[in-house]
């Protein structure tokens, strides 16, 4: 990324940090309804997972697969600007 983000790149981050706390917050609650997964069923856990790996997208990260690891990242406390630089340097060695 560059070093100095625009003023979208900065909400897009933002975004992106708030949808992985929020997936985050319902693993912690660990309700069905809102922790399974299902693109046949619409459930919020694939709603914002799209959301999340749509955001990512437009932020320049390439592997769908790649938005568990930002999710992991974030909520292991790193910013969402150091996941985002992390992820794209991981594609870029495993592509490599």
């Amino acid at each position: 990324m560059a070093e100095t983000l625009d003023l979208r790149e900065i909400h897009l981050l933002a975004a992106a940090k708030e949808l992985a706390e929020l997936l985050h917050r319902w693993n912690i609650v660990d309700q069905y309804e809102l922790v399974i997964e299902s693109s046949v069923n619409g459930t919020p856990y694939h709603h914002i997972t799209t959301a999340l790996w749509k955001i990512l997208l437009l932020l320049g990260v390439k592997d769908p697969n790649s938005k568990m690891d930002f999710y992991d990242m974030v909520t292991s406390g790193m910013t969402p600007e150091e996941a985002v630089k992390r992820v794209k340097e991981n594609e870029s060695y495993n592509e490599g």
